[in-house]
């Protein structure tokens, strides 16, 4: 049985992965952990340039920094910010690849 199941119209995380499409709009909130990582490796695998309005970050931020964003990630993404998200994600990607292979996300 699948342990991912939308509270409001039944759709699973299975049924998610096969289609590629949410049951309901509640189903970013019922899997929204599990898709953390899919959201992650579609931003990776479609990069695009996006115009950088923050300014230059540090070239080597230290790890406070690092598990703040991460943080930053998870609010986003429970509110339904995926662009933030994928901004913050990117630049943990730019700044922790050689510490992390593979997705900032925890």
């Amino acid at each position: 049985m699948d342990s991912f199941v939308c509270t409001q119209c039944g759709f699973t995380l299975d049924e998610y992965r096969s289609r590629g499409l949410m049951g309901c709009a509640h189903c970013y909130v019922s899997f929204g952990e599990a898709l953390q990582a899919d959201v992650a490796w579609l931003h990776q695998a479609f990069a695009f340039a996006e115009p950088d309005t923050a300014g230059p970050e540090p070239a080597h931020p230290d790890p406070e920094s690092l598990a703040r964003w991460r943080e930053q990630i998870a609010e986003a993404v429970r509110a339904e910010n995926y662009e933030e998200a994928a901004r913050l994600n990117r630049l943990i990607l730019g700044n922790d690849a050689a510490q992390r292979p593979g997705l900032g996300l925890a």
